[in-house]
This record gives structure tokens, sequence and C-alpha cells, in this order.
């Protein structure tokens, strides 16, 4: 399985930390269990102890990388999507939530860059 690396702010690995849990959280409590919510949860399970392991280490340099799966970026990218649409579902329409919603927007894209492109 190929891996790609993604550079971060270290505010961004701090983001993409919570985000991860939440969402881990999400899966387990609010999706039916699957095969699908299975897996998820697997392969995120290994990235958000990266994440913590990495964020307790205090390696917060500027362009700190992270590597990632093909599995794990397209599980990333779920969980940011979900967040995205379930934010202003549950926090009252406001400038913060408007650059959250925008942050998970500008994350998304950048991690989704990581994913081959189809071939046409």
């Amino acid at each position: 399985m190929s891996q790609q690396t993604i550079s971060f702010r270290p505010e961004e690995f701090q983001m993409l930390k919570t985000t991860i849990g939440n969402y881990l959280e999400y899966l387990d409590r609010m999706v039916p269990p699957s095969t699908e919510r299975d897996r998820l949860l697997s392969v995120l399970q290994g990235v958000y102890v990266r994440l913590k392991q990495f964020l307790a280490l205090g390696q917060k340099r500027e362009g700190q990388c992270l590597w990632l799966t093909e599995a794990e970026v397209t599980a990333i990218d779920m969980g940011l999507v979900t967040f995205a649409r379930l934010v202003p579902l549950v926090t009252q329409p406001s400038p913060e939530q408007e650059d959250a919603v925008l942050e998970f927007g500008k994350m998304r894209w950048r991690v989704r860059s990581l994913l081959p492109r189809p071939l046409h």
C-alpha cells in the first residue's frame, strides 16, 4: 500500500486529531455496526494514535509531515466531510462556525490532494 505525506502547521495537527477523535466517537455511537464502520474505526484509530503520539512529543515545528496511506486519506476525508456538514446543524450560526466550516474544507482539500487522480 503506497503512502503519501502531507505537511501541516502545528495547529492543523491539533485540529486533525480533534476532528478524528470526534469522528471516532460519532462512528461508535451513531452509526450502526457494519463491516464498513468497523474498517473506518480501525483505520482512523491508527491515525488518531499516531497524531496523539506526535503531539505528545511536542513536535510543533512548521511544516511537520504526516505519512498517510490511501485508506487513511479516504477515511479522514469522510470524517472531515461529516463534520463540515454537522457543525451547522449542532451550533448556532456565528463567525466562528463559518471559520470552522471553512477550515474543515481547506483541510479536506489538502488531504484529498493525496488521493490518486482517476484516469479518464
